[in-house]
């Protein structure tokens, strides 16, 4: 109700002598929704107002796609790379050669992911594109969704290939297990 409306009201009202008898009420109500949800950490609070600026919130369940990532300033994050994925080693095959060329661009870090399955390797060797190794000794089983990160000597370095090795030497003569997982490559 509107100021001039309530006091033309308010006139009449006050004028006549049964309005003075029973006085004016004004009943003000409001209504307000909130929900819970169990089973989250914090309570859920929707604002079902219309925002000027929205940005996606950051959930650890939403696979984020490249557009996402590239035209939203809060994700400015550097990301891993994928150099190669879906490898797997044959049953009388102990390396794997992952040419790049110096093409993919300058690294700092690699990234072994398991896919899935269990992989062992035993040794990461990378070739820099300015003729010098680097050897990474790992002894290591990944099981499915373990990754092993390894930092590179130097900073931004471009890589010409890399060699993942399930064995070496005699063990690499008489390979004939077969293996049970794949793996995928990656660099930041």
């Amino acid at each position: 109700m509107n100021i001039k409306a309530l006091i033309t009201t308010l006139a009449i009202v006050g004028s006549s002598s049964a309005a003075m008898a029973r006085p004016a009420t004004v009943s003000v109500s409001a209504n307000a929704q909130a929900s819970l949800s169990w089973g989250t950490s914090r309570p859920v609070i929707r604002d079902h107002r219309t925002p000027s600026n929205v940005y996606p919130v950051r959930s650890a369940t939403h696979e984020w796609t490249d557009r996402e990532y590239d035209y939203n300033p809060y994700f400015s994050a550097p990301r891993f790379k994928t150099l190669d994925a879906d490898l797997q080693f044959g049953d009388t095959e102990y390396r794997k050669d992952i040419v790049l060329g110096g093409t993919k661009g300058r690294f700092n870090t690699l990234q072994i992911e398991a896919d899935s399955g269990r992989t062992y390797i035993m040794k990461v060797v990378v070739e820099f594109s300015d003729a010098t190794f680097q050897q990474i000794d790992l002894n290591k089983t990944l099981r499915s969704g373990d990754d092993v990160t390894l930092d590179l000597a130097g900073s931004n370095r471009s890589i010409n290939r890399i060699l993942i090795y399930r064995a070496d030497g005699a063990p690499a003569l008489s390979m004939n297990q077969p293996h049970f997982g794949e793996f995928s490559v990656l660099a930041l």
